[in-house]
């Protein structure tokens, strides 16, 4: 799983353009991805969080890789107060839960 955390400098300008036809919906077509997110904070309106699970470690790297050549990173970071901040997670097994708790 990989979480990416934008804070944005113009909020609306950051959500327009990751909702263009070009952002988003091209994330969701990339080869290896189960799900893709993203969220906003409610109390940092600045703060969008990419939530995306994909097959392997290897393909988000491939994805960011073609999006760094295209020029896509270096135009979201003029959109942006700082670089964004990547995490990578492994999925806890929530199945060890009582059923009330899920």
């Amino acid at each position: 799983m990989v979480v990416v955390e934008l804070l944005a400098e113009d909020t609306d300008r950051l959500e327009q353009h990751l909702n263009s036809s070009d952002v988003i919906p091209t994330t969701h077509l990339a080869s290896g991805i189960n799900y893709s997110r993203t969220v906003r904070d409610k109390n940092d309106p600045r703060r969008f969080l990419l939530i995306q699970q994909w097959n392997s470690e290897e393909q988000p790297q491939s994805y960011i890789a073609w999006r760094s050549e295209r020029g896509d990173l270096a135009q979201l970071r003029t959109m942006l107060t700082a670089d964004p901040a990547v995490s990578h997670l492994s999925l806890v097994n929530l199945t060890t839960l009582p059923a009330q708790a899920r």
